[in-house]
């Protein structure tokens, strides 16, 4: 029996892990049901809470992206670190040594495959595959052409079985797939995760490919990773980078969530800015390392606009400007509503505006206590 159960006693290893990792983490509490308390994700971003932590146990899913595990793992995945590394910040050096009931209760994960090899395997992968007329006319009104889409690697997963099935075993015979997500072996056989959708690659400071998301057809939910909930693969949750050049150049990185809306408001303003997304807003800490690698000394805030009406999002905001604003300059994109909820619909609003008036040279998004930030482009450049 855990100390919190009835009867008392000593605390089981996940009883203790969700003690410890819960109040590290600020999650967004939205409700309790039953035996569970159920928070906003921190691995893909959900807006309604999808996040089912079991109390007795410490156990989680998440009902959108199909995460789960317990406390080590997510907090692992959230703030972008080893299973290991995670076990040592909570506690703060400790080792598991002995035969006790804490080794036992380890999951038996797979460690992650090095970059460099999910990178190859990924372009190899991606290189393999289509992109159906459905999907470019989707990225089209986000406004992608369809060789800027084929160029950012968006790629439709097969919707033929034996096909998947022959490309999954061609990677297999150049790839070690070991430790990638998205690839398993089952009954002898290498084979790809598959839901109906497209690929988004999430891409890291250096250009390489990470891991995936899927875009999927049907909106329940819209966005998940490409690879399988019960792969055994202790994954990193990882951060998207756009234009890290710039951020380079200029020592300024804009802050997002959601590696297509990165994608396609770097597009939409030219690529004349970085961009850095996570998941969601919930893992806000993951861009932290990420700004630091960039050398960013002035960010610009521009999560979604729910911010401004639901309190979990925006005490996720709020932690992630205290974290940055005593190490760097901060500012925050505001707009209009009207304009939409995110930072790329907000562009795309006023891209179609600049193309409906002749003449306009300048466009304001408004605008900060701080900073007004004004985004000056011809309309020539927008077209």
């Amino acid at each position: 029996m855990g100390a919190g159960s009835p009867g008392g006693g000593i605390k089981t290893y996940q009883e203790t892990l969700l003690g410890d990792v819960l109040p590290r983490m600020d999650l967004s509490f939205v409700r309790h049901v039953g035996r569970h308390d159920v928070y906003l994700c921190p691995l893909c971003g959900d807006e309604d809470g999808h996040l089912y932590i079991n109390k007795e146990t410490g156990l989680w899913d998440c009902k959108a992206c199909g995460e789960v595990g317990n406390p080590l793992t997510l907090y692992s995945k959230a703030c972008g670190t080893t299973y290991s590394d995670a076990y040592k910040i909570i506690h703060n050096g400790a080792r598991l040594t002995g035969d006790g009931p804490s080794c036992h209760a380890l999951p038996n994960l797979t460690p992650e495959a090095p970059i460099a090899r999910r990178d190859a395997v990924y372009r190899d992968f991606l290189s393999k595959l289509p992109l159906y007329l459905n999907h470019a006319q989707d990225l089209k009104r986000r406004g992608f052409t369809r060789e800027q889409a084929l160029q950012n690697l968006y790629r439709s997963l097969p919707n033929n079985a034996s096909e998947r099935g022959r490309i999954a075993g061609d990677l297999a015979q150049r790839h070690d797939l070991t430790g990638v997500r998205g690839f398993r072996q089952k009954n002898g056989a290498w084979e790809c995760y598959y839901t109906p959708g497209y690929t988004i690659p999430v891409v890291n400071a250096r250009g390489q490919i990470q891991a995936m998301q899927i875009r999927r057809d049907s909106n329940d939910p819209k966005y998940v990773y490409f690879g399988y909930r019960d792969s055994g693969i202790d994954n990193s949750t990882p951060v998207h980078v756009v234009n890290p050049d710039i951020a380079h150049r200029t020592g300024s990185a804009w802050a997002t969530e959601g590696a297509l809306k990165a994608d396609s408001a770097a597009k939409i303003m030219g690529d004349s800015v970085c961009f850095i997304a996570s998941p969601g807003v919930s893992s806000w800490r993951a861009l932290l390392p990420v700004l630091d690698e960039l050398h960013v000394n002035k960010v610009v805030q521009a999560f979604d606009k729910d911010q401004d009406y639901k309190p979990p999002v925006a005490k996720c905001v709020i932690c992630f400007e205290e974290a940055v604003i005593c190490r760097m300059s901060l500012h925050r994109a505001l707009w209009p509503p009207g304009l939409g909820k995110g930072i790329d619909d907000a562009q795309l609003s006023i891209k179609r505006r600049v193309e409906r008036k002749e003449g306009t040279e300048e466009v304001i998004i408004r605008e900060t206590t701080e900073t007004e930030i004004i985004i000056k482009r011809t309309l020539a450049a927008r077209q």
